[in-house]
């Protein structure tokens, strides 16, 4: 047989539908009833009727034939459509509940989402056009700064372990390869912090090289570390992208710290590869990031050697924040099992059935399982969940206040179809309350957020459905129960059987309840002082606890302790992250000062051993002394020399530029004593990169600015070389610290003098 299509199967059963309502109609103006109807229908009376009883049999094949199409008709077609959805598609942007819905932020979400759209067709060569699915996580030392080593040791180990993943691997190898840096080792200040290195020191070319892999042992010093990040040579890479913004440089530390690692897609088709990244996130990643969260999260046992991590863990990533959402939803879900047979329990004491209770919870999971289906979005927000617990909450009081009038109905007549007309008649007055709290929960529609909107919509028309079904699905199972079912229990089933499935003589001797609660009321006064003192207490509680929030809530779907809440503040204390689509330099070299090399990261020294190495700076309100060394060659036979002075320390960025011009110009002029002439041959000093000074026995550093000053011209006369020209280079240390002297270079006559800070 061919299967017709949904919508054909609806028109069909509409047209015989109302063929048989034409049909009643006409049969109830004739005032009669064919005998094979009233056989084999329940609802006809089987008695003899007034001569006015024709507008009554016609209203009352009327609401039977409505029941028959709900049961028959809608009802399966319904259920066929539900069972045949694609997934429930879920909403993971947490923050739309602050998101209002005004036009102009529609406006803004609409611009935002038309710059993924700039190019009407997408250069397959352009890597800045591929999907790209981050992975954010964020570390908070537990004691002191992030930038201690038993932090940046745990730190290590845990990218080590992520990038040990089998799914890690497969998916950087499947991520487009001039990207791959992103995942391995990744944006990571570990890759800084633990640099290989590819020489063991200074070389005799004066400099040696190190690779920012995260691979070492060794870790190079934080100072130095936070010096290159802040000076540009590691671009794309700053200081934003590790540290929060409001770290300001000097710094003694930071509580925070930010990883990123990326996957970009091979090419723009990204369907292979995202659901690849799924499978990754779903198998691997989310447990393992999970499971390290619970690891830092362990108390400190004393009697153990072993202790947890001194740091701890928060994440968050694309395909991972929606899995982790899902993740919430479904153990939610699971657990939302046990408050489902709670409610079947109850509803089996109050309707005194098993069956009546298992088909009534069965009538509301359809009624969300349809208002799911009339409901028009494209993705659920999570506010649209907690319209279940209304449903259950609120959908139970229609069930039960049909079957009270059902049972009511008994005393109002004795045949069916006259019962049936009563219930009918009853349930406007009956279900005005739960209509009335349904169509409330429409007045959200005026609400600027979204999942208000929604939720609003949802739990509205769940609830409509929901008294739709006890009027119409739930009155004629009440009546087949009544006549078929119950007999057949009772006479098939064992008594103790009968007695669970049918506990119709289980009632509380509501005499005896009274007279307890009777006798409590009339005991002395102490008793109900008591109990007032308990009531006023609780009030007095909970208006303590409305009057602690700053705010009024909204609704979480994580407790405030679980990792995404706690870490919202933290990730906001962070630039917004962005994969670059070039590569920060891997392999560097650190030279020594005075050797004139390029492309050098940093400066790097031994430490002179001084008296004054026990200071970091001059104080503020004495001269600073700077020690200076100059060339070895000589330059006696140079008629014109051309001076490059290069000073060290933070002094110099607390001097104007006058005041630092005319020390250079004393100073060369002391140096330089039987010069005849000096110029500054430009208005302006440039930084050069800072240099690290390390005292070697005690392995601690000091990183230093280095500023270059003007250069100057100084003239001689000298009968030998009239023209000559010569260069010479003078480096001045103005902190307590200096470095050794450089090879090839002699210390100075003279030394520089640099005033007190204005």
């Amino acid at each position: 047989m061919r299967e017709l299509p949904l919508d054909s199967l609806h028109d069909e059963a509409l047209t015989k539908t109302v063929g048989v309502l034409v049909a009643v109609g006409r049969w109830a103006a004739e005032e009669h009833v064919p005998a094979d109807l009233a056989d084999n229908c329940p609802y006809l009376p089987t008695s003899t009727y007034e001569p006015t009883s024709g507008a009554f049999v016609g209203f009352t094949l009327a609401i039977a034939s409505a029941q028959a199409i709900a049961v028959l008709v809608v009802l399966p077609m319904m259920w066929r459509q539900a069972t045949q959805l694609t997934p429930i598609v879920v909403d993971a942007d947490i923050d739309a509940f602050r998101r209002a819905d005004a036009p102009a932020a529609r406006a803004q979400l609409a611009y935002l989402d038309s710059l993924t759209f700039m190019r009407a067709v997408k250069n397959q060569s352009a890597l800045g056009q591929r999907t790209m699915l981050k992975v954010e996580i964020l570390y908070e030392a537990k004691d002191g700064s992030v930038f201690s080593e038993s932090v940046q040791r745990d730190i290590r180990a845990f990218e080590q372990s992520l990038r040990s993943l089998p799914g890690w691997a497969a998916m950087c190898n499947m991520s487009e390869p001039a990207l791959q840096f992103h995942c391995n080792p990744g944006d990571s200040m570990g890759n800084y912090v633990w640099p290989r290195r590819l020489d063991a020191f200074l070389n005799t070319q004066g400099y040696f090289r190190l690779a920012f892999d995260g691979s070492a042992l060794e870790r190079l010093p934080m100072d130095a570390v936070i010096a290159y990040l802040s000076e540009g040579l590691a671009a794309p890479h700053d200081l934003r992208m590790f540290l929060p913004m409001t770290f300001v440089q000097p710094s003694s530390g930071s509580k925070l710290l930010r990883s990123v690692f990326g996957f970009s897609a091979p090419d723009l088709n990204d369907t292979t590869f995202r659901a690849a990244f799924q499978d990754f996130v779903q198998n691997e990643l989310y447990s393992a990031l999970l499971q390290a969260v619970v690891d830092t999260r362990k108390p400190v046992d004393p009697a153990s050697w072993d202790q947890p991590p001194a740091i701890q863990i928060y994440f968050r990533g694309d395909v991972l924040d929606e899995h982790e959402l899902l993740e919430a939803l479904y153990s939610d879900m699971l657990l939302a099992i046990g408050p489902l047979f709670i409610s079947l329990a109850v509803a089996w004491v109050k309707l005194r059935s098993a069956v009546l209770a298992f088909v009534g919870t069965l009538f509301l999971c359809l009624a969300a399982l349809i208002a799911y289906v009339l409901l028009p979005v494209e993705q659920v927000s999570p506010a649209t969940f907690l319209g279940i617990f209304l449903l259950f909450g609120l959908g139970f009081s229609s069930i039960f206040r049909m079957q009270e009038v059902w049972r009511r109905s008994r005393n109002e007549a004795k045949e069916d179809a006259r019962r049936l007309m009563y219930v009918h008649r009853a349930a406007v007055r009956e279900m005005l309350p739960v209509v009335g709290s349904a169509c409330c929960y429409f007045l959200l529609l005026n609400s600027k957020l979204l999942p208000l909107r929604e939720f609003g919509v949802f739990i509205g028309t769940s609830m409509l459905l929901a008294c739709a079904f006890a009027l119409l699905c739930f009155v004629p199972f009440l009546l087949l129960h009544e006549r078929t079912m119950r007999p057949w229990i009772r006479r098939r089933l064992p008594r103790k059987l009968v007695m669970v499935l049918e506990p119709a003589e289980l009632k509380p001797v509501w005499e005896d309840v009274a007279a307890k609660i009777m006798l409590a009321v009339k005991r002395p006064k102490p008793v109900l002082a008591g109990a007032g003192f308990a009531v006023a207490v609780a009030l007095i509680v909970a208006v303590a606890v409305t009057a602690s929030q700053p705010y009024p809530a909204l609704p979480k779907v994580f407790p405030p302790e679980h990792h995404r809440e706690a870490g919202r503040p933290m990730l906001q204390s962070f630039a917004p992250s962005t994969l670059a689509e070039e590569e920060a330099p891997l392999t560097i070299q650190m030279c020594e000062p005075g050797r004139g090399l390029a492309s050098c990261a940093l400066h790097w020294c031994d430490l002179e051993s001084t008296p004054s190495n026990n200071l970091t700076s001059w104080p503020t309100s004495q001269a600073a002394t700077c020690r200076c060394y100059s060339r070895a060659a000589s330059s006696a036979s140079c008629t014109n020399i051309s001076l490059s002075l290069v000073v060290s320390g933070s002094r110099p960025a607390f001097l104007t530029q006058e005041v630092l011009h005319a020390q250079a110009l004393s100073f060369a002029s002391a140096e330089y004593s039987d010069a005849t002439w000096m110029e500054v041959a430009s208005a302006t000093s440039r930084r050069l990169q800072s240099v690290v000074l390390e005292d070697w026995p005690s392995g601690t550093t000091q990183v230093d600015a280095l500023t270059q000053l003007p250069q100057i011209n100084l003239g001689f006369t000298t009968a030998r070389r009239s023209s000559s020209t010569c260069e010479d280079s003078i480096y001045c240390y103005c902190s307590p610290k200096s470095c050794t002297t450089p090879s090839g270079f002699r210390r100075t006559q003279n030394d520089l003098t640099l005033p007190a800070q204005p």
